[in-house]
């Protein structure tokens, strides 16, 4: 069996994306069959195939490749800007003094002396400040054959896809 990435990584080792991901080609538009293409190179030309056929229900050969090297049984797929959007909020907002807003207070272990008057930029231009936005989605290796166990392009995007679109409105504030 092969290890997770949270595994391989604490083990002190590296894992890099496989090569054949760097041919994928995604729009965070519309359905995984249309949304997710695979590209190459031909005659100088560069063709884009999608990843599945929904003619003839065959995904692209690139689907059955690892999404790592080495193979990993899984892996947490996180949005890192959705990670830091809070505070790219806050220094994106850091200037409109006149629009701050009292902290509220509530019954929370902090040290409420130290906070009474503190203020913190709670909204601002419309919008309120993103709190917690931070999302995780764990990819699995969905086939345990010989061959299988490990972590393929087709089980990255048929997680991963859905859930960004899921996510596409808070990715495109």
């Amino acid at each position: 069996p092969y290890p997770s990435y949270e595994e391989h990584t604490a083990a002190g080792r590296w894992e890099r994306s496989s090569s054949a991901l760097n041919h994928i080609f995604w729009s965070l538009d519309g359905p995984l069959e249309t949304a997710i293409s695979v590209l190459s190179i031909q005659d100088d030309v560069v063709l884009k195939e999608p990843i599945y056929d929904q003619e003839s229900g065959e995904w692209h050969p690139i689907a059955q490749l690892p999404i790592s090297e080495p193979r990993l049984s899984s892996i947490a797929v996180q949005v890192f800007e959705l990670d830091d959007w809070e505070e790219q909020w806050l220094g994106y907002h850091a200037e409109h003094e006149d629009l701050r807003l009292p902290v509220a207070h509530g019954d929370d272990n902090d040290d409420d002396n130290a906070r009474a008057d503190s203020t913190e930029l709670l909204e601002c231009c419309g919008t309120e400040i993103p709190r917690d936005k931070s999302v995780t989605v764990q990819v699995a290796a969905l086939n345990d054959g010989p061959d299988g166990g490990f972590a393929t392009i087709r089980d990255y995007v048929t997680v991963v896809h859905p859930w960004l679109m899921g996510l596409r409105g808070e990715l495109l504030e």
